[in-house]
């Protein structure tokens, strides 16, 4: 290995030493085998042909197509995505001159919406374990597990949060490879597991069998509860429309089934876990527990549920259904009966519209009337005292707001973001748009990124300050959230907002990571070939081809994606934040315009 680059690997920053040795070596390889002809003939004629058929463009290709294939087959449009978009009316219209197709696909939007029911929940999780306070507005969801019982750990949230997910999930796994009356027998695992942690915990030793007996039939019977109160309704809905025993049993069975099985495992595992942590002394608050349970059923929706409506359906109860685990009034179960009524008639109205190629309008009626169902409800819950069963009071109405309503605004932002950026790689894998139009079609997608993230800010604050003005209450203070946010930019708190806000340039990552390497299209094919034919004989020739050969790699699959991701890491973190700072500045103008339109009444401040 040569001296100065020998030098030059010890002045090297450790992270790009593994860089440079690669590079060294790839070139290396490179300029024997063009130099190599008489010698090593077949690795002269490979080498060659990688030049002449431009293999490095076209394993660019193959990479991206496969990928892009993958993600059809997981949202469920690849037929769809795949075909020409032509309409009679515009021939020549927008979509198809930018993309050739249209990659805005109800069932795109069907994956967005569910992604942003799940994007609050994990987030804030994920902060929570790493040492929140466990608050949404000014709600302590998850402060309470410790207010006046036990201190948590570091290590006891994340066992808390993982093992209960671990419980729901992989009982979900076993209980679903079964069927029939075996489905019912083989709950009896994930049951009895989960009640095992009391005896894991090795407290009150001559009472554990009673204890575990306990938890057991504790866990069968919240099962059984939630399961008939949301079945019945469910199939006598299913059988209303259908006007077939089976096949109201098929459209109801998994739904009621999956989310009663979640409601029962994870009330059983957090007691269980509290009752190992404290020795048997803590009390678990009642908000606390129905969060948690809550945030259950909607991880639960969103892995194992096909359709999207049941998942927003069950965060419009959840809430309901797990205080009544804590509080059991028979009208709680009532309004969670009728959740399965409601999913199934909806379910229906689904399936034919898929069937009569009206999807994309089923989409937008229901995104419309669950969001004026959400403020209708927040307006009524505002007219009831604290004394009413109807009123989940404050906590209930924060929770509409934050975990049904933002996400049904945030949804068609992050699918509008999907959209382009599917749109705009498929357009480089079919040759529509080559290397350097790709990367000003990459560009062009950061700025309309930047403009997303403006406009999900205004979305966010509006709906906010509607929330608090329809139901007659500051549910949550807008000016105090930004302020602290302001003062505190880096606090634990605040990164479920972040993971909201940043949500829609998730897509326009991966693009800028992808298009980079539309580089190995650039150089046209008239220029390779004049590079091929007679390079044993041109040294001039045979010193382009190895750069060609040995840089173009690392150009289009790391320096442009790495440029790429840097231009906005850059625009993010430099020049005291310009980003981060003219986002606040642009929240707190809409805030106090959102203010003085949207006036919350003396008596809700």
């Amino acid at each position: 290995m040569p001296e100065v680059f020998l030098e030059f690997l010890g002045d090297a920053s450790p992270w790009l030493i593994p860089l440079l040795l690669l590079l060294y070596f790839w070139g290396k390889l490179n300029h024997d085998a063009l130099h190599s002809r008489e010698s090593h003939p077949e690795s002269f004629e490979r080498t060659i042909g990688w030049l002449r058929e431009n293999n490095l463009g076209l394993l660019y290709l193959k990479a991206l197509g496969w990928l892009m294939d993958k993600i059809s087959d997981i949202i469920g449009d690849r037929q769809q995505f795949n075909q020409i978009y032509v309409t009679a009316a515009h021939p020549n219209g927008f979509i198809h001159k930018t993309f050739g197709l249209n990659p805005f696909t109800p069932e795109s939007y069907d994956k967005c919406l569910r992604l942003a029911f799940l994007y609050p929940v994990i987030s804030f999780l994920i902060s929570w374990v790493l040492g929140s306070a466990g608050q949404v507005g000014n709600v302590d969801w998850l402060g309470q597990l410790e207010e006046n019982t036990v201190a948590l750990l570091g290590w006891q949230r994340w066992l808390l949060i993982g093992t209960t997910l671990l419980f729901v999930l992989g009982g979900l796994w076993w209980v679903n490879r079964w069927q029939g009356w075996r489905q019912w027998l083989a709950l009896n695992i994930p049951f009895l597991l989960v009640s095992f942690l009391v005896f894991s915990a090795g407290q009150a030793w001559d009472n554990i069998i009673a204890i575990w007996s306990i938890m057991w039939f504790f866990a069968w019977a919240i099962f059984i509860l939630l399961f008939v109160f949301f079945y019945l309704n469910g199939w006598l809905a299913g059988w209303l429309v259908y006007r077939s025993v089976q096949r109201a049993h098929a459209e109801i069975y998994r739904v009621a089934f999956s989310p009663a099985f979640a409601v029962s495992v994870t009330t059983v595992g957090i007691i269980s876990a509290f009752f190992g942590v404290s020795g048997g002394t803590a009390a678990i608050a009642d908000v606390s527990l129905s969060v948690l349970v809550a945030m259950s059923i909607a991880v639960v929706f969103a892995v194992s549920i096909a359709s999207t409506i049941t998942f927003v359906g069950a965060y419009a109860v959840a809430f309901g259904v797990a205080s009544a685990i804590t509080d059991p009034d028979p009208r709680r179960l009532v309004l969670f009966a009728a959740a399965g009524a409601i999913i199934v008639i909806f379910g229906a109205v689904q399936k034919w519209s898929k069937h009569n190629g009206k999807l994309g309008w089923f989409w937008l009626l229901y995104s419309v009337i669950f969001f004026m169902l959400g403020y209708i409800s927040l307006n009524l819950l505002g007219l009831f005292e604290p004394s009413s069963w109807l009123s989940i009071t404050y906590k209930y109405m924060i929770f509409l707001l934050f975990w049904l309503l933002l996400p049904l605004v945030n949804a068609p932002l992050d699918w509008l973001s999907l959209g382009v950026t599917r749109g705009l790689l498929q357009a480089v894998r079919t040759g529509r748009h080559p290397g350097s139009k790709a990367l000003g079609f990459a560009l062009a997608d950061l700025v309309l990124a930047l403009v997303f993230l403006f406009l999900i800010t205004a979305v966010l604050v509006g709906v906010t300050a509607l929330g608090n003005s329809v139901s007659g209450k500051t549910l949550v203070d807008i000016g105090g959230i930004l302020q602290d946010v302001r003062c505190a930019p880096a606090k634990v708190d605040h990164w479920w907002i972040y993971f909201m806000l940043l949500s829609t340039l998730v897509p326009t990552l991966i693009h800028f990571a992808l298009a980079g390497g539309a580089a190995t299209l650039w150089i046209p094919r008239p220029v390779r070939l004049w590079l091929a034919d007679g390079l044993e004989r041109d040294q001039h020739k045979a010193f382009l081809a190895w750069l060609y050969l040995t840089f173009m790699p690392v150009l289009g699959f790391i320096v442009v994606p790495g440029a790429l991701l840097y231009s906005l890491w850059w625009l993010v973190t430099t020049q005291d934040a310009w980003l981060g700072t003219h986002l606040l500045d642009w929240a707190d103008m809409l805030a106090g315009r959102a203010a003085d339109a949207c006036p919350v009444p003396a008596s809700g401040k």
